[in-house]
């Protein structure tokens, strides 16, 4: 499942304010893999640092994406960019618009690996 975590960044590599993790549930816990690279247990009600050093936050779910990218949607590359689905391949490959204007769109060949997260969709 993917989890965004919500609230004051802590350690330098623990978790970060936005950012969306990989994690399981393990006994009433979440297992992430953070920042640290390292898989660690945190609360899935309020995770934060043991030591207090920083009032931690929340989790937010975010949905499996499989199967829910359609044409026109608007999506968040990892890399940070976001792009425009021209054409949907199959479930896990598309053609899409990325850049701020048709003056420098670029047509870039885009997988379900690639993609962070729809920002907007057309079925809506």
């Amino acid at each position: 499942m993917k989890l965004r975590y919500i609230g004051e960044s802590f350690g330098i590599d623990r978790l970060t304010d936005g950012k969306i993790y990989e994690a399981v549930v393990e006994d009433g816990m979440y297992r992430v893999m953070d920042d640290s690279g390292e898989d660690n247990l945190y609360s899935m009600t309020h995770p934060a640092p043991l030591d207090g050093s920083s009032p931690g936050g929340y989790w937010e779910i975010v949905d499996d994406i499989k199967g829910k990218i359609h044409e026109y949607d608007n999506v968040l590359l990892k890399d940070g960019r976001e792009a425009a689905i021209v054409e949907v391949f199959d479930e896990s490959h598309f053609l899409a618009d990325v850049g701020s204007s048709p003056a420098d769109w670029e047509t870039i060949d885009v997988s379900l690996d690639d993609i962070e997260c729809i920002i907007w969709s057309s079925e809506e």
